[in-house]
């Protein structure tokens, strides 16, 4: 019942393997607690720049009122999955959300490289402004697969999908590399 929708791992290590700690310990040393209150400051004032971006297009709601680095969209006039493959195509690899249907982006220090935000907005705004045309649009491609998965009534049924699928892979935000762990900064402040 996770409201992330389908997520599966192939292994016992998650999305969470030593790496990413050893990692994380790493910046974190490197940074120092100065260098890491400052950058999530950075990110906080991005998310609010998104928030307020956000909050300016038609068609799309924020989800609940993010405070830190995640912020999540939806619709209640077009089906969000058709923007999630318009962006996809422009080249964001942001994750979708079940119950209910949305979008979301956990945001880095990475996004805060100028005009970052910006280009994502614009790529909202356009792909917002091409679903208002035809908002009743069926969705397809990947975006139809990832809705029809939430239509499933019996949950059961992903259980056994999760199960039976050995190389299932999760969809990371655009800057994957980033050289910052929000995770980490949350237990710095």
């Amino acid at each position: 019942e996770w409201p992330g929708g389908i997520y599966a791992s192939p292994t016992l290590a998650g999305s969470r393997p030593g790496a990413n700690i050893a990692v994380t310990w790493a910046a974190m040393m490197s940074f120092g607690r100065d260098g890491y209150v400052s950058a999530t400051r950075e990110v906080i004032r991005g998310a609010r720049y998104l928030i307020a971006g956000l909050e300016k297009i038609e068609g799309v709601e924020v989800m609940g009122s993010p405070v830190v680095s995640c912020v999540g969209w939806t619709s209640s006039t077009f089906n969000i999955y058709n923007m999630s493959s318009d962006l996809t195509k422009k080249g964001w690899n942001l994750a979708v959300l079940q119950f209910p249907a949305g979008i979301h982006i956990a945001l880095t220090r990475r996004h805060m490289s100028p005009g970052v935000i910006d280009e994502l907005l614009s790529d909202i705004r356009e792909s917002a402004a091409v679903q208002m045309l035809n908002p009743g649009a069926a969705a397809s491609g990947a975006a139809a697969m990832y809705g029809m998965a939430a239509q499933i009534p019996d949950r059961s049924i992903v259980v056994i999908f999760r199960k039976s699928s050995g190389n299932f892979t999760t969809v990371l935000d655009r800057t994957e590399n980033a050289d910052i762990n929000i995770g980490a900064l949350l237990f710095l402040s």
